[in-house]
């Protein structure tokens, strides 16, 4: 194989010599073209020309892939452009696929600046290891298909992508995500590639390729051949064919949002947040472009476009890492065992130009959390594009997010939490998780004691949240039932009756409910006073009235009306009186004034500063008055 190699490139390096070539034996060269330029294996019998032509080609061989040696050989093949310009690559590829691949390799790096950008990555000819492609490789661009994503993974992206950045990041992705499929493609179109992609619209990869190489950013395609060569012969842990199946169906609900905005102190915020998320968490599972994506998650607007671009900003490293927990186990929910996200190794770019520069993790932390700056500001300040400062954030997560002065952060603690919200129920279970213990419910409710309502109270936690915990834990059927409360019959029947005090005061005062208080009065055969609305009172109770208070007793409730201005009578002050019968100063106030209207006639005299509260000469009446009445009924209960 090397002597045919010699023999071809000797014979094809005296064909096109030019004066200097062969200081020494350029008369004979240029003889021997004249009497061989017929012959297509320019074999001359001069043995000087032979060996000059041969010493030429051996140097050839042994510089290999040498920068100096390549620019030597794209000399010579300038010579030769015309006949070249005229040949198509598939005759240029057999008139050298007889020979070694390391010859095959000189020439076709030699031919890359010759080429169209397609067919640099199609023949690979922009690396030191080029190959034309073959029919057979149609299968091979098939199997690497299902080992890419619709979109570029993000991280090659921010190598690949200029510092000035793109019109449409979105378009540049999917492009390079299709050029990748390039390498070794037997064809040069584009619709089965983008097909294979599942892109609905069409792509200009062509354009896409066109602007980095006129950018002077060849590196790139370079890239694209190292990564395509690690997808042929490399395990991917991803099947991104099956992922770009996936419709998101269940995806982050609105309970699953909320559950991890509990874990992480995150404010769950509108539908739209939930929305941009849900969407953000999808395109990191599949790597699926959201113009594309099913209609429930599809964004259609530059508005709906930037909620999600601005997601990475707004997590924390907590709020992606629970995101992810969360894109796991939907996986696992699915039966799809394999990693959430996967990149190729970024080693793949050692030693090559890349347009993308590293950004300095710490100083873009510093000026967007800390200074509150724009992404956009601080992408241009550090000479970066934008889309790169977005994976270093998705990459080093900070701890607190893009405050609140630069756009609304998603963790603010002056934000007060609604207190019906479902963000503060999910709050008051999580928190129940970790308080309400069994062996504390057991401390507590069982040996302690305490009702339901002094557990709320020091745990601040909801009474229908702890008696549900009490339920499940089935604490409540182990409790004892308590004993009976001794409560002196007289000294109820002169509060509730008498002072017509509320049943909440009196219960408050007892220790207990008023639902039990009120038990207890019914078990002594005293009558409650009606609660809600008016209730009229029958002829024969009013005829058992004293004439001087029967216009005051226009509904039930004015008898415990006129029970507290005699109960209030007692104090120096309406101030005092409300505050023992646990009520309010204005709520008497207003009772004795209906009572005043009803019985036409002023009762108490108002006190002055220094005075104390004392009735008039009708008030004096009416409060002997309900002390007959009062000793009257005790008398007949007794007989």
């Amino acid at each position: 194989m090397i002597f045919n190699d010699l023999r071809a490139l000797a014979s094809w390096v005296l064909r096109i010599a030019e004066p200097d070539d062969f200081p020494t034996l350029d008369p004979h060269v240029e003889k021997a073209c004249q009497d061989y330029a017929g012959d297509g294996q320019f074999s001359p019998t001069s043995a000087a020309v032979t060996a000059g032509g041969l010493t030429r080609a051996v140097h050839i061989l042994q510089q290999g892939s040498d920068k100096t040696n390549i620019a030597t050989l794209r000399a010579l093949l300038e010579r030769d452009g015309e006949r070249l310009d005229l040949m198509p690559l598939g005759d240029i590829n057999k008139r050298w696929r007889a020979h070694s691949t390391a010859l095959q390799q000189l020439i076709w790096q030699a031919m890359d600046t010759r080429m169209a950008n397609v067919d640099r990555l199609r023949f690979r000819s922009c690396t030191t290891r080029p190959r034309p492609p073959h029919k057979m490789n149609e299968t091979l661009t098939t199997a690497r298909a299902g080992r890419v994503p619709q979109l570029l993974w993000r991280g090659w992206t921010a190598r690949f992508l200029p510092a000035a950045g793109v019109r449409n990041i979105g378009n540049f992705r999917a492009a390079l995500a299709v050029a990748l499929l390039l390498p070794g493609a037997s064809r040069r179109h584009f619709d089965p590639l983008i097909s294979m992609l599942g892109h609905q619209a069409q792509l200009d990869v062509h354009y896409t390729l066109a602007e980095l190489a006129q950018q002077g950013h060849d590196g790139v395609l370079t890239g694209l051949c190292e990564i395509a060569d690690y997808l042929d012969t490399q395990p991917v842990p991803i099947d991104y064919e099956r992922r770009r199946r996936l419709t998101g169906e269940g995806l982050l609900s609105a309970d699953g949002w909320v559950s991890i905005c509990t874990q992480t102190g995150v404010h769950p915020g509108q539908e739209a947040r939930l929305l941009s998320v849900r969407r953000y968490l999808y395109q990191r599972i599949t790597g699926n472009d959201l113009r594309q994506a099913p209609e429930s998650l599809r964004i259609t607007t530059a508005e709906e476009a930037g909620g999600v671009a601005v997601v990475p900003f707004r997590i924390t490293a907590a709020l992606l890492g629970a995101l992810d927990e969360y894109g796991e186990n939907y996986l696992r929910g699915l039966g799809i065992d394999e990693p959430l996200t996967w990149e190729p190794p970024a080693d793949l770019a050692a030693g090559l130009c890349l347009p993308g520069r590293p950004v300095d993790v710490r100083r873009a932390h510093h000026l967007i959390c800390a200074e509150g700056q724009a992404p956009a500001v601080v992408a241009k300040e550090m000479g970066v594009a934008l889309e790169s400062i977005r994976h270093c954030f998705e990459q080093h997560p900070p701890s607190s997010p893009w405050p609140s002065k630069s756009g609304g952060s998603w963790v603010d603690p002056s934000r007060p939490i609604a207190r019906r919200s479902r963000l503060a129920a999910a709050q008051a279970r999580q928190q129940a998780h970790t308080v309400l213990t069994d062996e504390f419910l057991r401390s507590e409710y069982l040996d302690a004691r305490k009702t339901v309502r002094e557990i709320a109270s020091e745990t601040r936690l909801p009474k229908r949240l702890i008696s549900e915990v009490l339920n499940q834990s089935g604490l409540i059927a182990s409790r004892e039932p308590s004993r009976k409360p001794i409560v002196d019959e007289h000294w109820l029947r002169e509060q509730y009756i008498r002072q017509a005090r509320t049943l909440a005061s009196i219960a408050s005062e007892l220790d207990m409910s008023p639902t039990t208080l009120a038990r207890h009065l019914r078990a002594m055969g005293i009558e409650l006073r009606p609660r809600g609305g008016r209730r009229s009172v029958s002829q024969t109770e009013l005829d058992s009235v004293p004439p001087l208070i029967r216009p005051a007793l226009t509904d039930r409730r004015c008898w415990g009306r006129l029970q507290r201005f005699r109960a209030a009578m007692e104090y120096r002050t309406l101030a005092e009186a409300s505050r023992y019968l646990g009520t309010t100063r204005s709520v008497l106030y207003t009772q004795f004034a209906a009572l005043e209207k009803d019985l036409s006639a002023q009762l108490y005299i108002r006190p002055r500063r220094g005075e104390s509260l004392r009735p008039t000469h009708i008030g004096q009446a009416v409060l002997d008055t309900l002390i007959e009445v009062e000793d009257a009924r005790r008398t007949q209960r007794v007989t």
